[in-house]
């Protein structure tokens, strides 16, 4: 196999290895805003009002402060009338029963009218409660048998790209079958950078002192290049000028995914681009199919 023929066959890998991550990546997508369609809202159920629900408190502390008031003035016109003698007796009888008439007179007067006010009002309340609890309902239900009909069509269509998924993963491992390629290297990384070490001249074959497995190693040890796609993701501007070749092949790969998971996208839309996107990768995968049976037959040789 000469550097064209091996171009070549590299470039049909990655051409695959950019396929399956696109497809991963917007099934993953898909799938997370299928399983968020067609959920009920929790709708707390209007109940009864309760004795405690019905309390204006704020009415009672007015209660109690005008009682405290009251009595306080009583106790001052009372000490006044017994002049400074220390006659402690009433003073204490005064100290102790005072607060008693207050809490047992006073403050049931004050909770029995605050209970019968807000007793209308929470009534009221109640009423409106109930009518708005039966809208949310209806609402909800009408959003969620439309948002099921959205889910089955986007589950279809989820589907298919699993279907043209494993098209591309089968045609993908028959290209690496062939061995051409040392296992170690068998990634999108690796493969870009050998494609973009034969185009620019670097080198000429995979293996040897000059080849491009020597080379790929040696700039993986003085940190000239990102070895592991997880870590490019979010460094994709970071590797544009040593790492241009896998730099478009993701650039390329995103547009794709932004494509086909748009959250702009109508469902129709969004079917549309699918099937669109499906019949490009099935006339891939027949041009993949004829790529392996000309590497299988050249290699064989």
């Amino acid at each position: 196999m000469d550097t064209k023929q091996l171009l070549r066959y590299l470039k049909n890998i990655l051409g695959l290895e950019q396929e399956c991550r696109t497809l991963r990546w917007s099934i993953n997508k898909l799938v997370r805003r299928a399983n968020s369609l067609g959920i009920k809202n929790k709708y707390k159920e209007p109940g009864t009002y309760s004795f405690w629900d019905c309390i204006e408190w704020g009415d009672i502390f007015t209660s109690l402060l005008l009682g405290g008031v009251l009595g306080g003035l009583s106790f001052l016109v009372l000490r006044s009338t017994w002049g400074y003698r220390d006659e402690l007796i009433p003073i204490v009888l005064i100290a102790i029963f005072l607060p008693i008439f207050i809490v047992f007179t006073i403050c049931p007067l004050a909770v029995t009218s605050s209970q019968i006010i807000g007793a209308k009002k929470y009534k009221k309340k109640l009423e409106g409660d109930k009518i708005l609890y039966a809208a949310n309902i209806i609402a909800d239900q009408a959003r969620v048998e439309k948002e099921l009909g959205v889910k089955a069509e986007l589950t279809a269509n989820i589907n298919s790209l699993k279907s043209q998924l494993a098209a591309a993963e089968e045609n993908l491992e028959k290209l690496y079958s062939l061995d051409v390629i040392y296992g170690k290297y068998r990634d999108m990384v690796a493969i870009s950078m050998f494609v973009q070490y034969l185009e620019s001249g670097r080198c000429e074959e995979l293996k040897g002192p000059n080849g491009c497995y020597n080379l790929y190693e040696s700039e993986l040890r003085q940190n000239m290049i990102i070895g592991k796609l997880s870590e490019i993701s979010d460094k994709l501007d970071a590797i544009q000028a040593n790492q241009y070749e896998l730099y478009q092949t993701i650039t390329q790969s995103n547009n794709k995914i932004l494509a086909l998971c748009d959250a702009s996208l109508s469902e129709q839309q969004r079917h549309n681009r699918i099937s669109e996107y499906n019949q490009e990768r099935s006339i891939s995968t027949q041009r993949a199919i004829g790529e392996y049976a000309i590497m299988r037959d050249l290699i064989s040789q």
